[in-house]
């Protein structure tokens, strides 16, 4: 039987933005793939593989990768093609550049969806009323700009774990990262210690905020302004839903019934 590359004069392909090209020829005749793929794991980038591979009924007859920068044959037919096609020393140099110009140069896309993908939050604390008021003050911790979503925040007083905490819902940043905000309704006094404390799995060890009693006016007014946006928009949105229910009300017609 001869080769199918006989038959198909198949030469590498540099059209990366697909990673596998299949030929088929009949239902019961012969199935051809080609396949692009980059390899790598966790943070290591220069450790990136491009490899190809061709493969015919579900076997791999040609196979090449940047580590050893040939291709070897797989099967009878294979070797003799990998020995001709190791004579094109530059086609093996365009292929040992895919790895830069098409593994690396995406490899940060590829990884913003993966699950071992890990960026540590950015803490930040404030309060809405100032020290000594006579209402109950408002801490306010701001995680932001981490991923995995799974994150714990938590107040403390004086070293101790505060209950009765509230929070945001996990709001996206529009960046593959996420953000939330934690609330504690407290009457603050002076020479009381609070810290936020943010445990996540980027984190070797968790972030620790403490509350400054200090913080000018000016930054007291920013925690205002955000947390009041929030309940804003929720009112918007319900206020939305009423009139929209009173409005399609108002355009029924009631027909009168014996």
């Amino acid at each position: 039987m001869r080769s199918l590359f006989s038959y198909l004069p198949i030469r590498p392909l540099l059209a990366l933005s697909l990673s596998l090209c299949t030929l088929n020829h009949g239902v019961d005749g012969y199935t051809f793939q080609y396949l692009n793929d980059c390899n790598f794991s966790g943070d290591d980038v220069e450790g990136v593989v491009f490899a190809q591979s061709y493969v015919f009924n579900q076997e791999e007859v040609i196979h090449f990768d940047t580590n050893i920068k040939k291709y070897v044959g797989r099967t009878e037919y294979g070797v003799s093609n990998a020995e001709e096609w190791n004579k094109d020393t530059a086609q093996i140099a365009v292929l040992v550049a895919e790895k830069d110009r098409y593994c690396k140069h995406n490899v940060n896309v590829f990884r913003n969806g993966t699950l071992d993908r890990r960026v540590a939050p950015t803490v930040w604390v404030g309060s809405s009323k100032p020290v000594g008021s006579k209402t109950p003050n408002v801490l306010v911790c701001y995680a932001s700009g981490f991923y995995p979503p799974q994150i714990t925040v938590s107040w403390l007083r004086n070293g101790e774990e505060v209950k009765g905490i509230t929070s945001s819902e996990m709001l996206p940043g529009g960046d593959w990262t996420y953000q939330v905000h934690v609330y504690l309704e407290t009457p603050t006094q002076s020479g009381e210690k609070y810290t936020c404390r943010v445990q996540h799995s980027s984190l070797r060890s968790p972030i620790e905020v403490d509350w400054d009693y200090s913080m000018p006016e000016s930054d007291r007014n920013k925690v205002i302004i955000g947390a009041s946006g929030l309940v804003l928009g929720l009112v918007i949105a319900l206020a939305g839903g009423v009139f929209y229910r009173k409005k399609k009300s108002a355009g029924r017609i009631l027909v009168p019934t014996s």
